[in-house]
């Protein structure tokens, strides 16, 4: 017996362009605190599984033990109404219901593209009789879950070694496809910018490091491990020595889009320095200076926020990231805009090494409170 975790879910009509860039009324919105941006790409209004409904799969599970699960890849979070066909996209590796089934209970899982899975299910709820035929062959090790690994990397700093300027984006991808917009790319832009700082030869005052973190997408374990261990902690807020010498961190998770700004992330002390680095860049980017965070996420600049370091996060055109490649079968190398990724890493390079050059390091918000209790990340 195979399970479907639910009925046939509507396709809405797509009617939202498949790709899109920021037009420069979004920026201006962007760039003030108080007017919202339209999501060019909304989500769904059908609600998510009930409570109740996720326990009964749960008993489910524990009792008829199907052969397998699975589900529509457009009734899981982050879907959006421009779907391609074909596609499937998840944010979790648990179906609904899994999480209350027993670990002896738990069934292979998996995701379908919406069209293939509404057909079953039209099928079986007109009681034609539907045979699958299913070769799963992931394991889990959840011995090892919470591990993953950093890589670090630098250039030393000359006048002011001690003093360290960060950037980074994460290595881990989900399994769907290769992780090319998220975040391959984004390794790839800090990479490229590193080479371009090191065959240019200018010295720099600070170190510059680049960090590609792992455990991202299972709540930034890599980016808060590391700030753990050589800044603060973010629960007692007990400071180590490398904190005050710390200047800034700049992070990319956007996909392959050009940047067209940058998030303060409330940090508005920054404005008037990131204005004066785009100025530089005009022939570039617009260089829209948002006071706000990113949008509908989390990722490892905030490992560095929550402990009172300055810490931003670019602001990208999205492309076809929410409608085709985020957390989906179709991240792959084809979806990178290589014109696009170019201009990433000359903007980012321009960037550290103006924040390795300047006089003082980048300002700060005030420290913020200990925590009495951790918290989850992504």
């Amino acid at each position: 017996m195979l399970l479907l975790s639910g009925p046939a879910s509507g396709l809405a009509l797509p009617e939202a362009p498949l790709a899109h860039r920021f037009t420069s009324e979004q920026l201006a919105g962007l760039a003030i605190e108080l007017i919202p941006v339209k999501d060019p790409f909304p989500l769904p209004s059908e609600p998510p599984l009930s409570d109740k409904l996720e326990a009964k799969i749960g008993e489910w599970l524990n009792q008829d033990k199907p052969l397998a699960v699975f589900q529509s890849g457009a009734r899981l979070p982050w879907e959006s109404s421009g779907a391609a066909a074909n596609r499937y996209q998840g944010g979790a590796l648990v179906g609904p219901g899994y999480e209350n089934a027993s670990t002896a209970s738990r069934r292979p899982t998996a995701i379908l593209a919406a069209e293939h899975y509404n057909r079953i299910a039209r099928l079986l709820a007109r009681n034609v009789p539907v045979q699958l035929q299913a070769e799963i062959k992931t394991e889990v090790d959840e011995t090892h879950k919470a591990e993953s690994f950093n890589v670090i990397a630098e250039i030393p700093g000359v006048t002011k070694p001690q003093e360290v300027v960060m950037a980074g984006a994460h290595l881990d991808s989900w399994p769907y496809a290769t992780g090319a917009t998220d975040n391959a790319i984004g390794c790839a832009a800090a990479m490229e910018a590193m080479r371009i700082l090191r065959d240019s030869h200018l010295p720099m005052d600070r170190t510059v490091r680049p960090a590609l973190w792992g455990g991202e997408e299972q709540g930034m374990l890599g980016s808060r491990a590391y700030v753990k261990q050589h800044f603060a902690d973010r629960i007692s807020m007990q400071l180590k020595p490398e904190h005050e010498k710390f200047s800034g961190y700049l992070n990319f998770d956007g996909g392959s889009g050009k940047v067209r700004g940058i998030y303060l992330r409330h940090n508005e002390m920054a404005r008037p320095i990131f204005e004066d680095w785009f100025a530089a860049l005009k022939d570039l980017t617009s260089g829209t200076v948002s006071i706000r965070d990113m949008e509908n996420g989390v990722t490892d600049h905030l490992a560095f926020d929550e402990v009172g370091l300055p810490a931003f996060f670019f602001l990208q055109d999205p492309l076809d990231s929410e409608t085709r490649s985020h957390h989906t079968n179709m991240d792959t190398f084809d979806r990178i805009q290589l014109p696009d990724a170019e201009q990433m890493a000359v903007v980012l390079a321009s960037f550290l090494y103006n924040a390795a050059t300047r006089p003082d390091k980048l300002p700060r918000k005030e420290l913020p409170a200990p925590k009495r209790a951790d918290s989850g990340g992504r």
